[in-house]
């Protein structure tokens, strides 16, 4: 089994970062600090793009951590709802954890639980920090 490999991306000016780390058997992308750019497409799309790929057709788990996130605006949970769908269609598995002790992120990403897939390739799950 390898050592994780992992690096740090800022996006947003800087606001937001993000820390991947790659295992044998997971993909984990934790998001730290607030996404507020109206399109954030441009911004977001690439290391989840880059996470998709390395999700190896369901190899790996796929995880997002976003509770350390101050702020997303709702143009940034559509992209997010975007990338659950394209994990949806594919063979990938997807796990996006946030923090339930934070309201807005509560609020939000409970609302996401509507893409849970019956056979656990994608869950939503909220974790006390």
């Amino acid at each position: 089994m390898n050592e994780p490999s992992s690096h740090s991306t800022k996006l947003d000016g800087g606001a937001c970062e993000i820390i991947r780390a790659v295992s044998d058997t997971e993909v984990s992308m934790q998001w730290k600090g607030s996404i507020t750019d109206r399109n954030p497409g441009s911004l977001m799309n690439p290391p989840l793009e880059e996470a998709f790929s390395l999700g190896e057709k369901g190899s790996k788990l796929i995880h997002i951590d976003m509770g350390f996130m101050e702020y997303m605006n709702s143009s940034a949970i559509a992209v997010i709802v975007r990338f659950i769908e394209k994990v949806k269609n594919s063979e990938n598995r997807l796990l996006i954890t946030y923090n339930k002790e934070i309201k807005w992120q509560q609020r939000g990403f409970t609302a996401l639980e509507i893409f849970v897939t019956e056979d656990g390739r994608i869950r939503i799950q909220g974790i006390k920090r």
